[in-house]
């Protein structure tokens, strides 16, 4: 594997995995929304 390529692939395993996590922050910063999802 070119390690351009490795690169890659790590970053966008990492963007994949910090997703549910960023989302979780977005909701612990703004309680109204959050309200609005958990009532979703």
């Amino acid at each position: 594997m070119v390690p351009s390529e490795a690169y890659e692939a790590a970053t966008e395993i990492l963007r994949t995995a910090a997703k549910p996590f960023a989302l979780a922050h977005v909701l612990a910063l703004s309680p109204p929304l959050h309200r609005v999802a958990v009532k979703a």
